[in-house]
């Protein structure tokens, strides 16, 4: 989920595929790091900055925070037709979303 609205940059909570990231992981020498560390957040916005490459600066992620967790509708994340409750994750991740924009004047 992109984050930025009335904030300086856009920032990204992400979903991590555990299977997918632990070959990425081991593929980088990462295994045994925090998904959350500085490293492995490396990793993962050249990713999405590959996926964004042709979008201006201020379409680009500066931060992401991983979620090993899938989102659904049991966990109160989801609606029933798989939409983000974005108001929901915004304040479930509330620490998660100040931590990346900490720091910034």
């Amino acid at each position: 989920m992109v984050i930025g609205e009335a904030k300086p940059f856009l920032v990204v909570l992400t979903v991590i595929n555990q299977h997918r990231w632990k070959t990425i992981a081991a593929e980088a020498g990462l295994a045994d790091k925090d998904v959350n560390d500085s490293e492995c957040e490396k990793i993962i916005l050249e990713k999405l900055g590959g996926c964004l490459k042709e979008f201006p600066g201020y379409a680009q992620i500066y931060h992401s925070h991983c979620i090993q967790d899938p989102w659904t509708v049991e966990n109160g994340l989801l609606t029933p037709t798989m939409k983000m409750k974005r108001k929901v994750i915004m304040e479930r991740f509330e620490s998660e979303i100040e931590q990346m924009y900490s720091g910034h004047t």
